[in-house]
């Protein structure tokens, strides 16, 4: 899951890194945290962006530097880019 914003300037640098994951087969999950308050709260999101890395539906990491949100997919996932 990636909580994001339009006004947030992190945010929007990530928004390549982010598609890039996608064209490696990886579910990115985007969501505007001003238009969805409930999945703040439910995720208890504190700043943006925020990534959180779910296994069978449970979180299993979370960060907010997306460099650090490869190496986990690295390591996970076993990824080569």
């Amino acid at each position: 899951m990636a909580f994001g914003a339009d006004w947030c300037p992190a945010c929007q640098r990530d928004k390549k890194t982010l598609a890039k994951l996608e064209r490696h087969g990886i579910t990115v999950v985007r969501i505007d945290a001003d238009a969805r308050p409930d999945l703040v709260a439910k995720y208890k999101v504190k700043r943006l962006p925020t990534y959180i890395v779910l296994k069978d539906g449970k979180e299993i990491r979370r960060t907010g530097d997306i460099l650090l949100l490869i190496k986990i997919l690295k390591i996970l996932l076993g990824l080569l880019f």
